[in-house]
């Protein structure tokens, strides 16, 4: 709670908040110039910061489900992904095994209520199996007889082509100052070594 003394009456109905509203404000730009990739990313690449959206635009249609310049919710998750296949054995013989691990899937929900699900287009395959997590589930821990299955709609590529990726501003952009000092700190270490 704020003391009445850390709070400005502006205006009407207006709060102005004094140190607290500074904070935040410092946190936030500290934390995206420590989230700042080192050079601009392309939007296949910029779908790793997708998880900070809560919506996203659609720029060209895609299927029956999705239309351009609608925006619809997204969310992003790990779901479970059991790949099996061979492996060659110390004998040299070829093994069947299994390999579990996670994924990044982003559910898009469309015009009729569905949940899309965006994933890549290797995990298709007929040997890959996607299932959703339940909450405290791990991969390859999963109760074979209750796995929610998680059918993949439509590939990333499908979303960077049909969507609006989120710029994410390099060091450069977030940080142009210091991003020149480093230059020139570079510029001077390299004379060293002439």
């Amino acid at each position: 709670m704020l003391a009445p003394s850390q709070i400005g009456h502006v205006g009407y109905d207006k709060l102005v908040f004094t140190r607290e509203h500074v904070s935040i404000k410092q946190a936030v730009r500290e934390y995206h110039a420590v989230r700042a990739p080192l050079y601009p990313l392309s939007p296949i690449q910029r779908l790793g910061y997708l998880d900070e959206v809560d919506d996203i635009i659609c720029s060209k249609d895609l299927a029956q489900s999705f239309r351009a310049d609608r925006t619809y919710p997204l969310q992003s998750s790990t779901v479970a992904v059991k790949r099996s296949g061979t492996k060659l054995n110390l004998a040299g013989e070829l093994d069947q095994v299994e390999w579990d691990g996670t994924e990044l899937a982003f559910f898009i929900t469309d015009d009729l209520g569905v949940e899309r699900v965006f994933m890549e287009a290797r995990l298709r395959a007929n040997n890959v199996r996607v299932s959703i997590l339940k909450p405290g589930e791990k991969p390859g821990r999963q109760n074979e007889d209750n796995l929610k299955p998680c059918q993949i709609d439509f590939t990333l590529h499908e979303l960077v082509e049909h969507f609006v990726i989120p710029d994410v501003p390099d060091v450069a952009r977030v940080n142009p100052d210091g991003y020149q000092r480093n230059l020139q700190l570079l510029k001077e270490i390299e004379a060293l070594s002439v």
